[in-house]
């Protein structure tokens, strides 16, 4: 697998063509010198997308695991990168342009601005860390499960099941990636580990969001009623990221939840065989010319 990528910075602009992988071959008896399973090959994909900071090979993984459950990318998936100061990751559904923030060169001072940025600085990042790599490596945790997220939207809208307004739809990407991520993470020790150190993390600095940011996303009873009644997303930053943990968070608290009654299928493999249901293939990327305009 490669992918072609730019040369970084906030006018790079990576293509990846996703292909079909020839039929599986009959499965065979596990033997003492049987392959991993591919829920573990994509896992240890996805830890070494992490610990290179590499979104092409997130991308890979990631759309191999959603192909996994019979939810396949589109052929063509576009990622640029934003500008350091913006924060706030989304998806161009109609051109299939995944905006995402860079992943850091600095762990240490990624978190330093989320601190400040959702909690004024009260919040003490440095103390959750064995040294800046650690930092780096949560960072780009984090930031794969946010492509996850963008994925869910692209994949809600590609297969038909995305019909709610914005705040709720946000929600259903939740209820796409979240899972996923947890499926990938129970096939590889290491990314596990991430997972749970990020969750950890998150739940840290929702408590030092200030009261006023908060949301007031019920720990349980119907969060998809309430969602639907919100008129519209926080424009605050900090309190757009508060209510994107918190929602993660409640998505984790109840693996039954349903939001995607076209998709539900694929939720309810997930939620009662805690594993990926057996359809679809491992896509491959293949490496395209860079576009003229990726600077």
């Amino acid at each position: 697998m490669n992918v072609a990528s730019g040369s970084g910075g906030a006018s790079s602009v990576l293509v990846a063509r996703v292909a079909s992988c020839a039929p599986t071959p009959p499965a065979q008896p596990p033997t003492a010198s049987s392959p991993p399973s591919a829920e573990a090959t994509i896992a240890a994909e996805l830890v070494d997308a992490i610990d290179r900071g590499d979104y092409g090979l997130a991308l890979h993984a990631l759309c191999a695991g959603y192909a996994r459950l019979d939810l396949p990318c589109a052929n063509t998936l576009h990622l640029s990168m934003l500008e350091p100061s913006d924060v706030m990751s989304r998806i161009s559904l109609e051109s299939h342009e995944l905006h995402m923030q860079p992943m850091p060169t600095d762990g240490y001072a990624y978190w330093d601005n989320w601190s400040t940025i959702l909690a004024h600085g009260a919040w003490q990042p440095r103390a959750w860390f064995v040294d800046e790599r650690d930092a780096r490596r949560a960072a780009n945790t984090l930031l794969v499960t946010v492509l996850a997220h963008e994925l869910g939207h692209h994949l809600a809208d590609r297969h038909h099941c995305d019909g709610f307004a914005r705040p709720a739809s946000e929600l259903r990407a939740d209820q796409l990636s979240v899972p996923l991520i947890g499926a990938l993470a129970r096939a590889d020790q290491r990314l596990d580990r991430l997972h749970a150190q990020v969750r950890a993390i998150a739940d840290a600095m929702i408590e030092a969001v200030p009261a006023r940011y908060r949301s007031a996303l019920p720990a349980r009873g119907d969060v998809v009623a309430w969602v639907e009644q919100q008129a519209d997303l926080p424009t605050l930053p900090g309190a757009y990221a508060a209510l994107h943990l918190a929602r993660q968070r409640r998505v984790l608290l109840d693996p039954t939840l349903d939001l995607a009654p076209r998709c539900a299928a694929t939720w309810h493999a997930l939620a009662a065989q805690r594993q990926f249901a057996s359809a679809g293939e491992v896509t491959t990327l293949r490496t395209l010319p860079q576009p003229s305009s990726a600077g």
